[in-house]
Parts: C-alpha cells; structure tokens; sequence
C-alpha cells in the first residue's frame, strides 16, 4: 500500500488552529483511495520527523502565509536525499496566489490553486500504480500548476459541489494537542461570498470559483455532534460568508442546534464564532438569523467594516456604505454579540483628510474599545483587483513568504503617521498576539471575557495613540516616539500585557 503524509506549516504567530485543509484533504484520500495517510501539523513536529520524510511514497504541504523557511527545509532535505525524489505537492495560501513565483524558484514542485480535495485525489490516483514524476498526463487535471520542459502549465479551474461533501475526518491525535494546549478547532459552513466584488479580496481566486456554496445542514451538524463528544465548546466557522444570503438556511441549522443542545447531543455551553457581510446585519431576514443563532450559541461575529470613509471605500468596492456599517454595528452590539470588526485604515491612495475622518468615525462609533485589531493597512496581495489598479505604486517584486507586494503612500503624511504608528506598535505586537490567540480558543468563558477585556484597553491605548500622532504630524511636531504622552502610553499597554501573559500562566 502506497504512504501518503500531510503536512501543514503551521502559523508562524503560534495561534494554533486546526489544520482543516489538510483534514479535507485526507478524507477525501482515505473514503475514496487504498493508500495510507498520516498527517502532520508543524507545531507538533518530533525530533525524527525529516528523516522519517523519506518513508513516504507521496508528501503534501499545505503553506501559510509567513511558512517559507519552513517549507525550505523539508524542500532541501528531500532534494539533497538520493532516497527520494517525488515531487512535493503544495497548497494552500502560497500555492495559490504566488504559483508563478514558487514554479521560478523551485524545482520538481507541483502546485495546487484553489481547492484541493479533486486535484489532490487524481494525482494520487494517477500514481497509485506508476511512477511519481510530471508528465503530459496532468494537464487532464484541475487546478494544478507546475513546469514540463521548461513551460508553466495552468490547468483548467475546478470546483466541488458541497451539497455531497461528506463530514471531515479529523485527526485525534492533532485535536487532543489542540484541546490540550486551548487552540482553535474549525469547520466549514460554506465557500466563498455572495458579493464577491471586494477590490482587496482572494475569494475568487481561494476557491477558483465566484460563488457562494454552502454544505450540507446535516454535514455541519455531525461535525458540531462529534467536536461536543470531543469536548470542545468553541468552534470557528472559517466561511467568509456565513449566510451567503441564504437566511431561511442559517434559521434551520439554528433551530436544529436548539434541538440538539435540548436533547442533549451537543453540550450546552457550545458557542461559535460566523463572518457576515453589514447587510446582513440590517435586512429582516438577517436580523431574524442573528436572533436565532445566537439563542443556538452564537458568540461572536466577524463584521468586514474596513473603512468608514466615502471614497476609501469606494476604492475597495465594498457592498456597504457608511450608513450601512453604522447600523450594522448598532444592531449586532444590540442583539447582545461580541463584534470581530475588519478594518483596512491605511491605503496608498488614502489621503490625510480621509485619515482624519477615519480617525474621528472610528471614535464617534467606539471601535476603538472592540478588542479586535483594526488599525491595519491594506496589503496588495496577488490575484485580487486591487493588485492592478495599484501597480502604480508598487515598489518591489512579491514578498512571496507574506504574500504581498511591496508600496508606497502617494501622500507623505499619510505616510509619516503610517510609520510612526507602526514602530509603536512593533514594539509590543508579539505580546498582544499571544493574547489574542488565547482569547479565541477552547478556554473558559469567564477567561475570554478578561482576555478580551484586556485586548479592548490595548486597542483604545493605540487608538489613543495614532490619534496623538495624527495631531502631531497635522501639526508639524517632531519626535513624537520620545514625547512624555508616548512614553506614559507604552507604560500603560506594557502591564495590560504582562496582565494578560499572568492570566494565560495561571490558567494553562
């Protein structure tokens, strides 16, 4: 019987979650092919693990944003092997968008783009009984991308049908680790989104297909039933888009979760984390949704705001307006959910008025108090709108390992806010990541309410701060990083942090 192992890279910041890809990836191989699998997840990686590479007949990789290094270890070793010279199969983020880029720099590599399960089983399929190498043959297969003499082969774009996808068969082993150390366990309602159109967004291209698809009600709920029997109570759904417009849908499974919890077949105290779009949050239907899925458990929900300002937004083609964000904040807060709020404040076009209004909007609507890190920059990532419309500003080749293209800021003062606020908050960026991960993983409610009370105040410290030094720079002052508001600040965020690392001690 041919060996297959699955490996995934892990995240570089250490947030642990649940390495669901490759768990997607294995069912598939395991209900439909004769072959071995085992999975790996680099966080939990062992002292003979490149040695014990060489035992397998096929090797997948699944890379993250920020895994390069990683991946270039296990790359050199099997090609300095004479054991051994399969080509590796990678997917996931890196693959995806930067396919071109890793075809350039590595060899006898072969590249999955969008989903993986089809493309991943018939190369597998295909090999079972022949030798492992890149052939003609495989341009019959689905989003794959890889060199044969000389040229880049793009294959045809593939998509699954959800509606038929079966439950995912999880690894034990890794959701022990997981349970043990409060990481992050996650499953699938749907695929995609059903606006689509946002000038930032990978959707698209993640998927290989524009549209919203949504699993099964029964498949999601075995998965809820078999976390509970695990023990966990706190699952993400990864969906970008949780309702996809689909509300009467979203209804159903709430109402069916109600029932479950009643007879007693998923514990009471599960709760779970859904992405929605702001027109969710103020049509009918969706408040309707809302209502419902939070007497189901509904915790918390990811809102994309990223921008609060009318041009800016336009810019990022987003569905909502202003209008539409304000209400939608309003309403979820109303109904008694936590808010994950996205926010995309710097751009390279943005101008040092719409910065303002950025600021004072940010203020007026109190997001600087959620505890979600929303005073980010865009990123100008492969395959997305936004790429080409900007190439203009574009300073650099891609940095392949964080998936993004390097830029400039049209505006200088837009430009000297970004960097002054930046160096404040390297500073400490390690410490408010730890806690964050904390705060969104198997844990006590009590304990994710502190961690989050704390994440709250670091974020209003650091909107205190860009607001100081947006006042600075408006105002021609220099030197803002040693001025005595600077220091007193960091002061501040600094015991809020260790507050933080001793609540996780004490708990772990």
């Amino acid at each position: 019987m041919k060996k297959l192992l699955l490996i995934d890279l892990g995240d570089t910041r250490g947030e642990l979650n649940e390495p669901l890809g490759i768990e997607c990836i294995s069912s598939r191989v395991i209900r439909e092919g004769n072959i071995q699998v085992d999975m790996c997840w680099y966080s939990m990686i062992e002292s003979d693990f490149f040695e014990n590479l060489l035992l397998y007949d096929f090797i997948g990789i699944s890379m993250n944003i920020g895994t390069l290094d990683r991946f270039e270890k296990i790359y050199n070793f099997i090609h300095k092997s004479d054991k051994n010279k399969m080509p590796l199969i990678l997917g996931g983020c890196i693959p995806t968008f930067a396919y071109k880029q890793m075809l350039e720099k590595y060899n006898n590599i072969i590249c999955i783009y969008g989903e993986g399960e089809e493309a991943f089983f018939d190369l597998i399929h295909r090999y079972e009984r022949g030798p492992f190498d890149i052939n003609e043959s495989l341009s019959e297969i689905c989003n794959l991308a890889f060199k044969l003499n000389g040229e880049t082969i793009i294959t045809s774009k593939g998509s699954l049908d959800l509606e038929f996808e079966d439950t995912t068969v999880r690894d034990d082993y890794i959701l022990q680790y997981i349970k043990k150390n409060h990481g992050i366990v996650r499953l699938e309602g749907s695929r995609g989104c059903s606006w689509n159109k946002c000038s930032f967004c990978c959707v698209n291209a993640k998927y290989a297909n524009p549209s919203w698809r949504g699993f099964s009600i029964d498949k999601i709920v075995k998965e809820l039933i078999e976390l509970s029997d695990m023990g966990f109570h706190a699952p993400y759904f990864t969906d970008e888009d949780f309702f996809g417009q689909e509300y009467n849908r979203a209804i159903e499974l709430g109402n069916t979760i109600i029932d479950l919890k009643s007879k007693g077949k998923i514990r009471e105290d599960m709760n779970f984390f859904i992405s929605i779009l702001a027109a969710d949050a103020i049509c009918e239907d969706g408040k309707k949704a809302l209502a419902v899925l939070k007497k189901a458990g509904l915790r918390e929900v990811f809102l994309g705001i990223e921008s609060l300002e009318k041009e800016q937004l336009k810019r990022y083609n987003k569905k909502a307006n202003i209008d539409t964000n304000t209400k939608a904040i309003k309403t979820i807060s109303d109904i008694g959910l936590n808010i994950d709020s996205g926010y995309i404040l710097f751009d390279p076009e943005m101008s040092f008025e719409a910065l303002g209004i950025n600021i004072d909007y940010i203020g007026r609507l109190n997001l600087n108090k959620f505890d979600s890190r929303s005073l980010k920059r865009l990123r100008i990532q492969p395959l997305t709108t936004i790429c080409e419309t900007l190439s203009s500003v574009v300073t650099d080749e891609l940095d392949i390992n964080n998936l993004e293209y390097p830029y400039r800021f049209t505006d200088k003062k837009v430009n000297k806010v970004y960097s002054e606020y930046k160096a404040w908050e390297d500073a400490n960026l390690d410490g408010s990541w730890k806690i964050q991960s904390a705060s969104r993983g198997e844990i006590d409610e009590n304990l994710r309410y502190e961690l989050k009370l704390i994440l709250s105040k670091i974020r209003d410290i650091d909107f205190d701060v860009l607001n100081g030094i947006y006042k600075n720079v408006k105002d021609n002052i220099i030197n803002v990083q040693d001025s005595v508001f600077m220091k007193t600040q960091r002061q501040r965020k600094e015991k809020l942090i260790l507050n933080g690392f001793k609540l996780i001690r004490e708990y772990y």
